[in-house]
């Protein structure tokens, strides 16, 4: 009897640039779900001369090579049955060029690199918790556009020094106001 298994071509990788380019909602919503998924309570980004800066205090990275590895999301077996994370990953972001710092490495992955070329990781001049990604985009990720996915990321997003609005905040809320009126003398 003949079987059959799935399997990725690798082929498929060079044509990243052409099927990851999604919106720029979907690169927002990516970037803040691996973020909380890494454990952070807090994702700041900058904008900078067409430069877009994220930088969350999670758990950080510990495996670079995790970062190419599409399909494979890499987080723990809760969390996975839990959400089922596509793998997508810094995928969102191809065929910028993009730069990734975290503890004390740091990587530049190109428009080739998306396609298998080989990247080197590098010796971080300063120690970074969490991590950081830099690259340019379209249009900057100002709140307005990063607010509406904020609200339901479950983390604290600052955008240029100001708070968005998020679900969080208003559970603490909600929570003040029915203990006041359910609990009060």
């Amino acid at each position: 009897m003949q079987t059959i298994s799935a399997k990725v071509n690798p082929k498929l990788l060079t044509k990243a640039s052409r099927l990851f380019v999604g919106s720029i909602d979907g690169r927002i919503i990516e970037l803040l779900q691996n973020a909380r998924r890494a454990g952070a309570t807090q994702v700041r980004i900058f904008n900078r001369d067409g430069l877009v800066t994220i930088h969350d205090n999670g758990s950080g990275i510990d495996d670079f090579q995790k970062l190419l590895d599409l399909g494979g999301s890499g987080w723990d077996e809760k969390l996975e049955a839990g959400e089922d994370p596509a793998g997508v990953g810094l995928f969102c972001l191809a065929p910028k060029e993009i730069e990734v710092i975290s503890g004390n490495k740091k990587v530049t992955i190109d428009k080739d690199s998306w396609i298998g070329k080989s990247v080197a990781v590098l010796e971080s001049q300063e120690f970074i918790a969490g991590a950081i990604i830099k690259f340019k985009d379209k249009k900057p990720w100002d709140q307005d556009i990063v607010e509406k996915h904020a609200v339901f990321a479950g983390i604290k997003v600052i955008v240029d020094g100001k708070i968005c609005h998020s679900l969080v905040v208003l559970h603490g809320w909600l929570r003040n106001l029915m203990a006041k009126t359910y609990f009060s003398d």
